[in-house]
């Protein structure tokens, strides 16, 4: 789980690919590391959806990266990253 504060490094990106989607892990940002500023899990009114599937899916994750090519803070996806180092709690 990744929590506000953790150092991450982005990892994958979404492929499309003949009107299917998908994460495609990648090395084509290997200095791109930020920290967590703010997460947001989605969600869902129906009863039907289970809480541990909400989990399952995924969450939108804030991130200020070390670099400046993103001109500031960016929402990822958090299949998008892997945490590299964890805040102390």
């Amino acid at each position: 789980m990744i929590n506000v504060g953790d150092l991450v490094k982005r990892v994958a990106v979404l492929s499309v690919i003949d009107d299917e989607f998908g994460w495609t892990l990648t090395d084509e940002f290997p200095d791109a590391v930020g920290i967590v500023l703010a997460i947001e899990q989605p969600t869902y009114e129906s009863p039907e959806v289970i809480s541990e599937d909400i989990l399952s899916i995924g969450c939108f994750i804030k991130v200020i990266w070390q670099t400046r090519e993103y001109g500031g803070p960016v929402w990822h996806w958090s299949e998008e990253l892997l945490v590299i180092n964890k805040i102390n709690p």
